[in-house]
């Protein structure tokens, strides 16, 4: 039997920083965008652990080239 390699991901929306900041149009349509999501607000860094420790763990054993978006909802009126 020939044992396939494991792919899973988590995709995270994009919060503006500084450096991104600097684009004022890029900063316009982010919270234009941020308003759009059901959660209304930015993702913090803090809401992705359980996603990857799950993603990481035993649990996850027969979990195989999925993408888990971690978006706040905006996926769903997107």
């Amino acid at each position: 039997m020939i044992e396939l390699p494991t792919v899973k991901s988590v995709v995270v929306r994009m919060k503006p920083n500084h450096s991104t900041a600097a684009a004022g149009c890029w900063l316009k349509e982010a919270n234009r965008q941020k308003g759009r999501t059901p959660a209304g607000r930015w993702g913090r860094p803090e809401e992705l652990i359980g996603t990857a420790v799950f993603l990481a763990s035993n649990a996850s054993g027969f979990v195989n080239g999925q993408i888990i978006y971690v978006d706040g909802g905006i996926l769903s009126v997107v």
